[in-house]
């Protein structure tokens, strides 16, 4: 069976989710086209429109991405996987039937990065800046790990609030802070977590500042163009154990790839030797 995958997002045209997923099916013998569709350059009006179309074309699924990942969720019919509804975001689409599954590989993709990289480590008390689709993700993933507190803020406050509704009763004790205020809330926190653009090469920095970076135990960083970005040089210098970005690429790549063709493939030695070179 040939299976024609693609990438939904804007300002998608370095990504490495192309090559990843032709790693994957040449290394087990899929036979798999997949391609980009960046909103950067196509002039549809109606972004769903478009990725019905695609549906209605015979592609069998998608990747999506920013910033597309909580607009897609009126178009699914259902969780692939159920507990991925209550991300209320969707980065994996599979059209089948007719129908098209919702899946969120970066919830699942964190959860087994942190397994991976952590093993039975609790997240304790997190700060999380950022509360996007890959926001709602991570935080899920950290509830469902067992965070026990979060502190969440995003500089449009609307979004910090939804997230924070969305973890309740999932989550030990969360609360919205003003992202004016992050530094205030550093000290008394076990981690930090960057879920917004700030460390990309479009938009350099972080939103964490370095003089307060030392009390926690570990930080993660969405970003990994560059993989190594200044936040976890900061956090690297002051003695934290850090989640890169690739950590969580890797992993929810190969869900995702999973959930479009039915395989069981796991993340080994030699996936991450090679596809981090790509990064490197």
């Amino acid at each position: 069976m040939r299976y024609r995958l693609g990438l939904v997002g804007k300002a998608i045209g370095q990504s490495r989710m192309p090559r990843l997923q032709r790693y994957l099916a040449q290394l087990h013998g899929f036979d798999l086209e997949y391609l980009l569709h960046d909103f950067e350059h196509i002039a549809a009006a109606q972004p769903m429109h478009y990725i019905l179309r695609l549906q209605d074309e015979g592609c069998d699924g998608l990747n999506v991405t920013h910033p597309f990942k909580q607009a897609v969720v009126p178009l699914v019919s259902r969780a692939v996987v159920p507990d991925h509804a209550a991300v209320g975001a969707y980065n994996t689409l599979v059209f089948r039937e007719g129908s098209i599954l919702g899946g969120n590989t970066d919830y699942s993709g964190f959860l087994r990065a942190w397994r991976y990289r952590f093993g039975g480590q609790l997240p304790g008390r997190v700060l999380l800046a950022g509360a996007g689709g890959v926001g709602h993700a991570v935080a899920h993933a950290l509830a469902r790990l067992g965070a026990e507190q979060m502190l969440v803020a995003d500089l449009d406050s609307g979004k910090a609030a939804a997230l924070s509704t969305s973890l309740q009763g999932t989550a030990g004790d969360v609360q919205v802070i003003a992202a004016d205020a992050i530094a205030d809330h550093m000290q008394q926190c076990d981690g930090l977590v960057n879920c917004t653009t700030l460390g990309t090469l479009q938009h350099p920095g972080s939103p964490f500042s370095a003089e307060h970076t030392g009390p926690q135990r570990w930080a993660f960083d969405a970003v990994y163009t560059p993989l190594h970005t200044t936040f976890l040089q900061q956090c690297r210098k002051a003695g934290l154990t850090t989640l890169t970005g690739f950590d969580l690429w890797i992993f929810q790549g190969v869900d995702a790839f999973n959930l479009f063709t039915g395989a069981s493939i796991s993340v080994d030695e030699q996936v991450i030797e090679t596809t981090l070179a790509w990064l490197d």
